[in-house]
């Protein structure tokens, strides 16, 4: 079984089809999942309408290293596209749309 967030390496931080918000919301849960000293078990991430809280919610999994995700919606609608935007067999996938994952890792 693959384990693609934890074997593959997202261009994240220098890509500029990745907006500001989502990568200054990554590097911070990436900076909160590499903290050993804290020991809190949730976190969250307040983005503004508009800064791409679908995007930052396709890419978190990377900043954990997740075995699994469970990514949970609040409408069907925002299931649809969250479910798109994973689907690695939709073209306009976010990873592919935003070059996430061209780098061979």
């Amino acid at each position: 079984m693959t384990k693609a967030f934890q074997s593959r390496h997202p261009e994240i931080s220098n890509n500029p089809n990745i907006r500001e918000p989502q990568r200054e919301a990554y590097e911070a849960l990436a900076r909160y999942a590499n903290d050993a000293n804290d020991s809190a078990r949730e976190v969250g991430i307040v983005l503004p309408v508009g800064c791409g809280k679908s995007g930052t919610i396709t890419i978190s999994p990377f900043a954990f290293r997740s075995n699994r995700t469970l990514v949970v919606a609040p409408g069907i609608a925002i299931a649809s596209q969250l479910h798109s935007d994973f689907n690695p067999t939709n073209p306009r996938m976010f990873y592919q749309k935003c070059a996430v994952l061209n780098a061979v890792s």
